[in-house]
């Protein structure tokens, strides 16, 4: 896997410890109480739980942590303005996500143009993922797997053009991307994969 550093300096936007190990683990912790149901795909103008792209849990997180978290993205908006020269208007509710031993997210975009996606998703401009939880190969509240790969990164060299390469995350790390940015998270082989993804229209 590849450090944050290596994608900062291709343009993704990068915050280190957005979230504090304190922060992380209470967010950890209201999962394992919260109720849950698995994620869903866009499927046109719907969203549908199709396993055969995806497989991971979307939990309903308690309101007081929602409203917090929902608040720290929002007020990064200018920052991601100025980082990637447009101007935003809102940022979407988080999606508080986890994924165990075989789960993963087959390669996509998290917007597009095509007239049956909803408005929602058409407007996605910047894409945002909080890792929870670090990669390790042992120890406790780590996990094996998992990785958000992206793709595309260098369009023009023929040999790297149709390349993954693999995000080394940290917890608490923030890393934001454009949405129409291809990448997969490639399947979890040991513990579980926390995290927050959200979008900025």
């Amino acid at each position: 896997m590849i450090g944050a550093e290596f994608f900062s300096r291709l343009g993704f936007f990068v915050i280190p410890q957005f979230f504090n190990n304190e922060m992380c683990n209470q967010l950890r912790c209201s999962f394992a109480s919260a109720e849950w149901k698995p994620a869903t795909v866009t499927d046109g103008s719907n969203d549908a739980n199709l396993e055969k792209y995806r497989k991971s849990r979307q939990y309903a997180i308690d309101t007081g942590m929602k409203k917090e978290v929902l608040s720290r993205f929002s007020a990064i908006m200018p920052q991601l303005e100025s980082h990637f020269k447009i101007t935003l208007s809102e940022c979407q509710p988080p999606n508080f996500l986890s994924y165990s031993i075989g789960d993963f997210f087959r390669r996509h975009e998290d917007a597009g143009d095509h007239p049956d996606l909803t408005q929602a998703v058409r407007r996605r401009k910047v894409s945002a993922v909080v890792f929870l939880n670090r990669n390790a190969e042992e120890g406790l509240e780590t996990y094996s797997g998992g990785a958000l790969t992206f793709y595309g990164i260098f369009p023009d060299d023929p040999q790297l053009k149709s390349r993954g390469f693999p995000l080394r995350p940290e917890e608490g790390l923030l890393v934001a991307f454009s949405s129409r940015m291809t990448h997969e998270v490639q399947p979890v082989t040991r513990g579980r994969r926390y995290s927050i993804v959200t979008f900025y229209s």
